[in-house]
């Protein structure tokens, strides 16, 4: 867990020993040292400028955070940031860079802090940010510096395996009160969505991996909300509450070519056949370029609004009449580029030939990086002067196979048998963190809402539960209970919390297709034949397909309860399992 470790400077030696030094220092009030106090600090003329703090002794950061007085228009672009044991004014001594940061564009602004994790096996007496490149001028409202760290941090879904296992994963909400998508799973790099929330997040949060569920899949909780000031109805709508399996991202509907933060462009257009037509979700509408007899060189440029992990793509084309399928697309490159500038080309195709009308075409290819910008480049079509399509749509596959859903919170305050109570109140996972740790779950200061709809009749702060109202957990106490309605969009009240689940395909999950089972000390297959207690290797390769508590009723008893069974595979992973009866 991450621990602020930064002393509050009111001056550039008070307290002592603790010491700031900066470049360019400003004339103003906004004198370097309160940045790390009661202030901001704007270098002269707002320039690329550096800043030191001395610790007083070797601390081992880890992570840095940094807010700017007008977010974007006063940021720092490129920085790095160092360690150094002998510097006695930050210019002089031995300097080692921790890391190192380009093109930083995107910043939440004064009450939200951009964090900055890097690796660091050193404790060092002195850090320092060294902005080199701005955008219109530097002006930090506060600086933070962290030690500790993550749970244990992994990039890939194959590398969790443990309780406390953690994975970054971007999420973007780009219009207030709306849900957002998923993207760059165990990849982003982007800055942190605030632990306090944000209203339009765009940044990086973590899952924790707490378990499996009764399915076999991975089991994980984000570390934080993610949105604020979002309905319950809405996340209900968007298929977050009870769980969607479809959270990765596709262009919204369109209704001009700059609408929804999606900015198209395109080579040429008709009148009433412009590019969004291929976007706005209506089958009988459509784009059409505007040169005849010159398809090679026409393009769609799709800006996304922030970097998506886009790799596969449809397109629809209905055109009965005036030449048919002549107009359709036969050849086309998909180009992707971070800033609208630079291409890469993911995938070529061509001898795109025979459609038939209503016909919705596919295109798969290779994709693991996330861009701001996907370009259409048309060569040909099947013969007619120009190019016409009826709709196309951008898809990433990354979280098509992975659930998205809320919290389970209980039904009441002494309704402990929920997720909520089980895993963010009491669970240690496995050892790794103390239970209810503000640091690792940061419920402190907003509600999460749930899926729970509390039982009618409790009071709360004057307010009398009813079925309208959803379950809200945390805020003031890790174990606190409230309810809200299920409209209410107030920022301390309405808060995403998503809890993701994945199918565990790891090289020690089990299929098989024989059946096993426990009667007393006693575990059969079907034949039946007897093993030992507990199971050989080969009976552990006799288990099967599913089990559900309502199987095991309907057994008519005799059977040992499943915890105890499967306690005899302990170490051994299983997708799915299945009480079968031996007669």
């Amino acid at each position: 867990m991450y621990k602020d470790i930064t002393p509050y400077m009111t001056g550039y030696t008070t307290p002592t020993p603790y010491r700031v030094f900066a470049s360019n220092i400003s004339p103003r009030q906004d004198v370097a040292y309160r940045v790390f106090g009661a202030g901001s600090w704007e270098p002269y003329c707002g320039e690329p400028s550096w800043i030191c703090l001395v610790f007083d002794s070797p601390k081992q950061v880890t992570r840095v955070g940094i807010s700017t007085y007008y977010a974007n228009a006063c940021c720092p672009v490129d920085f790095k940031i160092y360690g150094s044991d002998d510097t006695t004014n930050g210019s002089d001594g031995t300097w080692t860079k921790l890391a190192s940061y380009t093109g930083q564009y995107s910043w939440y602004g004064q009450s939200q802090l951009n964090y900055f994790d890097f690796s660091n096996s050193k404790g060092y007496k002195a850090y320092k940010i060294d902005a080199t490149r701005v955008s219109n001028q530097l002006w930090y409202w506060k600086i933070k510096f962290f030690e500790g760290g993550l749970l244990n941090p992994v990039n890939s879904l194959f590398d969790l395996k443990n309780l406390g296992d953690c994975i970054p994963c971007r999420y973007t909400a780009l219009t207030a009160g709306q849900v957002g998508t998923f993207s760059e799973l165990g990849t982003c790099t982007a800055a942190e969505i605030p632990v306090t929330g944000t209203a339009t997040p765009d940044g990086k949060f973590y899952l924790i991996m707490v378990g499996y569920d009764s399915q076999g899949r991975k089991k994980f909780i984000a570390d934080r909300n993610i949105q604020t000031g979002i309905s319950w109805d809405n996340l209900n709508n968007a298929g977050f509450i009870e769980g969607n399996l479809n959270s990765g991202y596709k262009i919204p509907t369109l209704t001009a070519d700059n609408s929804n933060e999606v900015v198209l462009s395109c080579l040429s257009w008709q009148t009433g056949y412009e590019a969004f037509r291929a976007f706005d979700n209506d089958p009988t509408t459509s784009y059409a370029s505007g040169r005849s007899n010159a398809i090679d060189g026409e393009f769609i440029t799709i800006n996304l609004g922030s970097p998506k992990i886009i790799d596969y793509m449809s397109m629809y084309f209905n055109i009965p009449t005036g030449g048919g399928i002549r107009y359709a697309p036969r050849s086309f490159d998909i180009l992707a580029s971070v800033d609208g500038v630079i291409w890469k080309n993911l995938a070529s195709y061509s001898n795109e030939i025979n459609w038939t009308l209503g016909e919705t075409r596919t295109y798969h290819f290779i994709n693991t990086q996330a861009y701001k910008y996907y370009k259409i480049l048309f060569h040909a079509n099947n013969g007619a002067n120009v190019l016409i399509i009826n709709s196309i749509q951008l898809y990433s596959s990354e979280f098509s196979d992975k659930l998205v859903r809320c919290l389970t919170g209980g039904i009441s305050s002494t309704d402990k048998d929920n997720e909520w109570d089980k895993i963010l109140v009491e669970s240690n996972l496995g050892g790794t963190i103390t239970p209810g740790d503000n640091n690792i779950w940061h419920w402190s200061g907003a509600y999460s809402l749930t899926s729970t709809t509390p039982i009618n009749g409790i009071i709360v702060g004057g307010s009398t539960s009813n079925n309208t109202h959803r379950v809200l957990r945390g805020n003031s106490m890790v174990d606190f209970f409230s309810f809200v309605a299920t409209n209410d969009t107030r920022l301390s009240y309405g808060n995403f919390r998503p809890v993701m689940l994945v199918e565990d395909t790891s090289a020690s999950v089990v299929t098989v297709t024989k059946f096993m089972l426990q009667q007393g000390t006693n575990i059969f297959d079907i034949n039946p034949a007897n093993y030992s207690t507990p199971p050989t290797k080969i009976a552990e390769l006799h288990v099967v397909e599913s089990l559900t508590d309502a199987t095991i009723e309907q057994s008519g008893g005799g059977w040992d309860d499943v915890v105890n069974y499967l306690s005899l595979f302990k170490g051994t992973k299983y997708k799915t399992l299945k009480f079968v009866r031996n007669e």
